[in-house]
């Protein structure tokens, strides 16, 4: 019996045909707003790359896709649909958010660890669950990550509402008590950029190395694009799945600690717009590479830090860039299936051809 190992990547010219297909669509939209095309993009870039301020803005949320990505990037190294980094996100959050309000009288250079490594746990553990159940009763890992993330929404906000509500105000969210100074991030001057930043380069840098120079990285790799190859070589693949769904767990909960003790400073309620989701589209469209997820996350600061400047001066929806995003999406995702449907096909002919 032969098998086949090879990786069906998505190619960068396909990206890029499916970033400006879908700035172009986007166009079509702002003209049916009744706004002003040029005026549109103009405020995009100013409002993410035009200004010393503007680029502080992108790198911060460049930040938290970036370690989003790179959460989804491992699931998807090993085959695996983790489709609940937002749910693992916000476990991270609250978890690190306990330790940085309660464990006092540490160090900074214990308090940060600490904190990190509690919201990594926490990620990882909540991540287990949908793993275990793939492995060893075949239930769909994507369902059941899915709707874990609106129990681990809804249990966050059901224990700060219940044991750890501030006495303070802050509009409709649901917040705990701030944390404290030796649990929060170094700060760089009065930019919103945090050391969650550095923690990101280093992941990727991480991420490369393990999955292109060690043997577990390679495992990994040939269980996630061909599973039947992996068994007749010797590799444990559900392992290799527990494995990345730990590893992927606890990379989202880091980025919930880090977003709570670089940026917000306590745990909020809906804290995350949607992170995790964004943290899958940067995986996509960096082919689930380090490189691709670096530069991927940056793209979608730019759009985000944009649209953001884009409704405060133009008045145009930050809903716009949504939409963008929205529509990359769709045509990279019709072009993976595509690639998945050639290579399903190309296997049933070989198969015929044998018989």
């Amino acid at each position: 019996m032969n098998f086949e190992f090879r990786q069906r990547k998505i190619k960068p010219s396909i990206i890029a045909l499916s970033i400006c297909t879908g700035l172009v669509l986007g166009t079509i939209f702002v003209l049916m707003g009744g706004y002003n095309v040029a005026t549109v993009y103009s405020y995009l870039i100013k409002g993410s790359l035009g200004s010393v301020s503007a680029l502080t803005s992108t790198i911060r949320w460049s930040t938290i896709f970036l370690l989003c990505g790179v959460a989804s990037g491992i699931a998807f190294k090993g085959g695996m649909f983790n489709m609940g980094t937002e749910g693992q996100l916000y476990m991270g959050a609250f978890s690190a958010t306990l330790v940085g309000v309660y464990a006092k009288g540490l160090p900074p250079i214990v308090h940060i660890p600490l904190c990190l490594v509690t919201g990594m746990a926490a990620g990882a553990l909540f991540a287990s669950v949908p793993a275990v159940l793939r492995v060893y009763w075949n239930t769909n890992e994507i369902v059941v990550t899915l709707m874990m993330n609106y129990i681990a929404i809804n249990l966050t906000n059901f224990l700060v509402k219940e044991y750890f509500l501030t006495s303070g105000i802050f509009g409709d969210s649901l917040t705990t008590d701030e944390l404290l100074p030796s649990a929060r991030f170094p700060v760089f001057g009065a930019s919103p950029i945090t050391f969650g930043f550095l923690i990101g380069i280093v992941l990727v840098v991480l991420f490369i190395i393990f999955f292109n120079k060690t043997k577990k990285g390679f495992e990994i790799r040939v269980s996630g694009y061909n599973p039947e190859f992996a068994r007749y070589s010797g590799i444990s693949v559900n392992k290799v799945r527990i494995s990345v769904m730990l590893m992927s767990g606890a990379i989202a909960g880091l980025a919930g600690a880090a977003e709570i003790m670089g940026v917000q400073g306590r745990f909020l309620s809906g804290f995350s717009p949607d992170f995790g989701t964004s943290g899958m589209l940067v995986a996509l469209l960096g082919n689930s590479s380090g490189v691709g997820i670096f530069v991927s996350s940056l793209f979608m600061g730019i759009l985000k830090a944009g649209s953001l400047t884009l409704e405060r001066s133009a008045g145009v929806s930050r809903a716009l860039a949504v939409v963008i995003q929205a529509l990359i999406i769709c045509f990279i995702s019709v072009k993976s299936l595509n690639l998945s449907f050639k290579h399903l096909g190309s296997k049933k002919k070989e198969r015929s051809t044998q018989a």
